[in-house]
């Protein structure tokens, strides 16, 4: 009965990652064209190396908390495995957010180090 369980819990699971994953990459097909037709070349750019850098930060994310939050998240139960989830996912929220911000705020001073071919208006 357990595996049973168990399987309906991974199976929904899998079908809620694969749905949100899939409206992640519509809502990016949609934007492209609103944010080309009215981004100027260099505020485009800045906008991809932004994205860049989130994207790095969450593949980080993942590979750093996957398998700690795996064997944590099976160790806890019910409201202790919400708490631990939210803590988790509020964590790399509030660590993407930092490092965005900080990245977005001194663009003038990061960009043109990394990125010399980009120019910020």
């Amino acid at each position: 009965m357990t595996v049973e369980l168990n399987q309906k819990i991974v199976s929904k699971n899998s079908i809620g990652y694969i749905l949100s994953s899939v409206i992640g990459h519509f809502y990016v097909l949609g934007t492209i064209p609103i944010l080309t037709r009215f981004l100027s070349d260099d505020e485009w750019g800045f906008y991809t190396i932004i994205l860049l850098v989130v994207g790095v930060l969450q593949t980080f994310g993942v590979a750093l908390f996957s398998q700690p939050l795996l064997k944590f998240y099976v160790e806890y139960e019910d409201e202790e495995q919400r708490q631990f989830v939210g803590t988790i996912v509020s964590g790399m929220l509030a660590i993407q957010i930092a490092i965005a911000s900080i990245f977005y705020f001194g663009r003038h001073i990061l960009v043109p180090f990394f990125f010399p071919n980009i120019n910020i208006s």
